[in-house]
């Protein structure tokens, strides 16, 4: 989901961080239970987007939005009522976004780009796989648990003897590069087809 912009509860209470060990253990433990929610927030988004993708979009930026705002939630409050708060902002920011580019598209009479084609119509099976070759070792190993195994943020953390907030970083970062090297053959295969 792209330009989200900024979807905080305006009633959020700033909470002053706390210094030192106890910050560190309080911030590892925000940080688990956040992930621990994520399968409520994927249900939730679901039944928002209808659809599998975007859904994960929504959860993921919901996700990254709660970590950086941690400080805005007020221990002994809900946190799946904070969070769940959080994603349909999210949504409905984007929702808006869509429709003032619909009627900004419309008043300026701009003509629809042209159909893309479905990505899977350009890549294949082999081009996916060498894709994934190309990732280092461990952004590779994290994607292929996360993605292809299902398992939890935690689980990942826990196998690999790695804090939760590291197996995000590595998972965005591995999306990122797998899908700037897709973008680069499909690009590559169109130009071939024009």
């Amino acid at each position: 989901m792209k330009n989200l912009g900024s979807a905080l509860p305006v009633h959020a209470v700033t909470v002053a961080p706390r210094i030192g060990i106890e910050a560190e253990a309080s911030s590892d433990d925000f940080i688990a239970q956040v992930t621990g929610l994520r399968r409520f927030l994927l249900s939730r988004a679901l039944f928002l987007t209808q659809g599998r993708g975007s859904a994960e979009d929504l959860v993921q930026d919901t996700l990254e939005r709660a970590l950086v705002a941690r400080v805005n939630f007020q221990q002994g409050t809900n946190l799946k009522a904070w969070l769940g708060m959080i994603l349909r902002n999210l949504f409905i920011d984007c929702r808006r976004h869509d429709m003032a580019r619909a009627r900004l598209d419309q008043a300026y009479q701009v003509e629809p780009a042209e159909e893309e084609r479905d990505p899977c119509d350009i890549l294949s099976l082999k081009d996916v796989t060498e894709a994934l070759g190309k990732l280092s070792a461990t952004d590779r190993e994290i994607f292929q648990l996360f993605f292809l195994e299902r398992l939890a943020y935690r689980t990942i953390s826990e196998r690999l003897a790695i804090p939760v907030v590291t197996v995000g970083t590595r998972l965005l970062r591995s999306k990122r590069r797998l899908r700037a090297v897709l973008a680069r053959v499909s690009e590559a295969r169109l130009a071939l087809a024009n």
